[in-house]
């Protein structure tokens, strides 16, 4: 019965899996799968070529959905594997089943179940390990210590978190009264080697797929050095959230109790109570398992705070809570305990108190109906948003939007994540718009990825230097016959806003020149373009807002482009426009603000002005001003007038320190 219910979990998984390509990584993975490519550092070698396999056997479905598979069945597997561990430390049945099957319906961990990404196999490697170490503490045979050897090597072949769980796993194995001790023999230990180092092997994946020059290969992992670069992620930083990603130590501080938001979202305050009673319950239950917990909580704490995730726009959000999953499976385990603590405790007050005995079984019954009702909230909330997710086209409409902005034979470089591999996946997979010439600069500079772009297109002229900035300017100066488009301009040239993207002009009259010609050109565009309108449900998916974010940056990118033309209608339409699409959004207000006070309208600019929170206000000088401006034109006797003009007069005492102080 228990193992038919893991099976009707499973389809319904695979149910709700999307068949259109997802954001973050997870275009990524589509075009590695079909194309053999090379993932980004790590490179995630047992999960590419898995993929790559899966995508090759099964016939049916788009890319997209067959890499699903490995994200879907691992949950529905790690979910099993939750409720055999607790099952190991005497829990019972229906609070493991009950626990098990909360942790697939967490949103995060659903929603990563419906989409090709790496986490929900880690999970499952994570949690099989960890089952393999309970079953070896207490079997004592060597077939888990060979297991648990092979595990650990894809486990590096995988995703570099598992070496959270190496201190817990230690301690959980040693601590164990009835552990191995010295029966360890020269023979086990070979082959414990041998096993690891064959799960290692899938490291051979990106040095063979790079001797055939997939569409996407970072750091030429044939070579030595480019093969270091990929196993040590070298590019971000091997335990950092980015390339950029510095020490910041408010920020980071920030990024901890920022995951007690997130645990109030996705546990609520009831899952919270049963977490906080089982992390003191489960000392009682076994102290080596306690530990073990308490280490992984304690070290994945650590994490968050070290990788300095950045949480003020909807990408690194979305990136930090990626990197909740893992931690999520270990706090299942104190909230199933601690759910079947309290239960006992309220049953057994039920009990002793109340004589009538239909009363106390209805009582007692009432407290597990009273779970399953939690859990069932919790369900029916995230379904709505992954029905809705799974059916979406956002990313691949933002992908083809892209491609269909270019003029014949252009070149484009994009380079975020939400805008790289959604497109590359277009490009490369769909073969759509083979006329463009499709470069990522910021590789310019090694002879490798120079050699594979003057392949791919003959005629395109590159600098030999290893200087970004020269290799660049070189770029831009030699290849502008058919037009040069950046996602985000450079300090070369004159770059003016062309619909998603930015187009290269190299002087200032180059640019004048083609003014009027860019704003028919916009203006059609934006006609054509799939803006994104997400309700209540699909704002709760971080990808989707950063790219309506990305649509709405670039609308108003046009919408300066035509103030600055004197269009001052047409840019008032455009912003008003942005505010049907997110109706608090406090640059766009101030810039209608200041239009509507230059032309004395003091009404309209007001409505604007009182629209936006003061904390919000702060954050920037313009801001601040901007609406002092308007109360000092408008409405003096307001008391946010003085309290503003004292707030710019201590500031320019203080030469304008940064307003975040206030």
């Amino acid at each position: 019965m228990i193992n038919s219910i893991y099976v009707v979990l499973c389809f319904a998984l695979i149910f709700f899996q999307t068949p259109f390509i997802s954001g973050g990584d997870s275009s990524e993975f589509s075009l590695v799968a079909k194309t053999f490519s090379i993932a980004h550092p790590p490179g995630y070698p047992f999960y590419s070529l898995l993929s790559a396999i899966i995508v090759r056997l099964i016939p049916f479905s788009t890319i997209t959905w067959r890499v699903g598979l490995l994200s879907s069945i691992p949950t529905t597997v790690t979910a099993w594997l939750i409720y055999k561990i607790l099952n190991e430390y005497k829990v019972n049945k229906f609070f493991s089943l009950t626990g098990s099957l909360l942790y697939a319906f967490l949103f995060p961990v659903w929603l990563y179940s419906e989409m090709p990404e790496v986490f929900a196999l880690n999970n499952l490697i994570i949690a099989s390990i960890t089952y393999l170490i309970i079953l070896s503490t207490k079997k004592r045979e060597n077939k888990y210590l060979y297991f648990i050897a092979l595990m650990l090597g894809i486990a590096v072949s995988h995703h570099h978190t598992f070496v959270l769980m190496l201190p817990g796993w230690f301690l959980l194995w040693k601590n164990n009264k009835i552990g191995y001790g010295k029966v360890f023999k020269p023979k086990t230990a070979f082959f414990m080697v041998l096993l690891f180092f064959l799960g290692f092997s899938f490291y051979l994946y990106p040095i063979i797929a790079s001797y055939f020059n997939p569409p996407l290969d970072w750091e030429n992992a044939k070579t030595l050095s480019g093969f270091i670069r990929i196993i040590s992620r070298a590019p971000y930083g091997v335990f950092k959230a980015g390339s950029g990603a510095i020490t910041h130590i408010p920020n980071q501080i920030f990024d901890i109790f920022s995951i007690f938001i997130f645990l109030l979202h996705d546990f609520r305050i009831i899952g919270i109570v049963f977490i906080l009673f089982g992390l003191i319950r489960i000392i009682k239950v076994n102290k080596p398992f306690a530990l073990f917990i308490y280490i992984n909580l304690s070290v994945q704490l650590f994490f968050l705070f070290y990788s300095n995730f950045t949480l003020n726009n909807s990408f690194g959000t979305a990136l930090y809570e990626r990197f909740l999953i893992l931690p999520y499976l270990t706090l299942i385990f104190p909230l199933t305990i601690g759910s079947e603590y309290l239960y006992g405790k309220i049953s057994g007050f039920i009990l002793k108190h109340l004589k009538n005995k239909s009363l106390k079984t209805v009582s007692v019954l009432a407290l597990k109906i009273f779970l399953i009702i939690f859990i069932s909230i919790i369900f029916l909330q995230n379904i709505k948003i992954i029905n809705k997710y799974k059916n979406g086209k956002t990313f691949e409409n933002y992908a083809k939007d892209f491609l269909d902005t270019l003029p014949k034979n252009a070149i484009i470089q994009v380079q975020r994540d939400n805008s790289y591999f959604p497109t590359a996946y277009y490009y490369y997979v769909n073969r759509y718009r083979p006329d463009i010439k499709f470069i990522f600069t910021p590789y310019l500079t090694k002879p490798y990825y120079r050699e594979r772009l003057l392949k791919d297109y003959p005629g395109l002229k590159l600098s030999k230097t290893d200087n970004n900035n020269k290799s660049l300017e070189y770029l831009l100066k030699n290849n502008n016959e058919n037009g040069i488009f950046f996602e985000v301009p450079t300090a070369s040239g004159k770059w003016q806003p062309y619909g998603l993207l930015w187009k290269y002009y190299p002087d200032e009259t180059s640019a004048g020149k083609a003014e009027k010609q860019l704003l028919e050109i916009n203006n059609k565009l934006w006609k054509a373009y799939h803006i994104p309108v997400l309700d209540k449900d699909l704002r709760n998916v971080l990808h989707l807002n950063d790219i309506q974010d990305a649509y709405l940056t670039a609308y108003k990118n046009y919408g300066k482009l035509l103030f600055a033309q004197n269009k001052v209608k047409e840019t008032i339409a455009v912003l008003k426009k942005i505010l049907r699409y997110q109706p608090y959004n406090p640059e766009v207000s101030l810039i209608l603000s200041n239009i509507y006070l230059s032309q004395n309208k003091c009404k309209d600019a007001g409505d604007n002005i009182k629209t936006i929170k003061d904390k919000d206000l702060y954050r920037k000088k313009e801001f601040l001003l901007s609406a002092y401006d308007y109360y000092d034109k408008c409405d003096t006797e307001n008391p946010k007038y003085s309290e503003y003009q004292k707030v710019l007069q201590r500031l320019n005492k203080e030469d304008c320190i940064d307003l975040e102080k206030f």
